[in-house]
């Protein structure tokens, strides 16, 4: 679930002080996340990167105009 998911990358973040970027493939099937909470869980983990200023990017198939409008600006391709 969405929370696990959350603590998962957390984890990942406070194992290893000097990362810099986190790629997330496919992350709704991964992370056990309906495309109705993407932008709620894609939102925690920005919160999380931005808090040690680490890049996150996410590969997810869910349509742009479902995302919030804070992350609508940070889509790089829509298929």
């Amino acid at each position: 679930n969405a929370d696990e998911f959350i603590g998962f990358v957390s984890g990942i973040i406070s194992a290893d002080y000097d990362l810099e970027e986190i790629f997330i493939d496919r992350m709704l099937p991964v992370a056990n996340v309906e495309a109705k909470d993407a932008a709620d869980v894609l939102t925690r983990i920005q919160k999380l990167a931005d808090a040690r200023n680490i890049k996150i990017t996410v590969s997810l198939s869910v349509v742009k105009s479902d995302l919030n409008a804070d992350l609508t600006d940070k889509v790089i391709a829509e298929l």
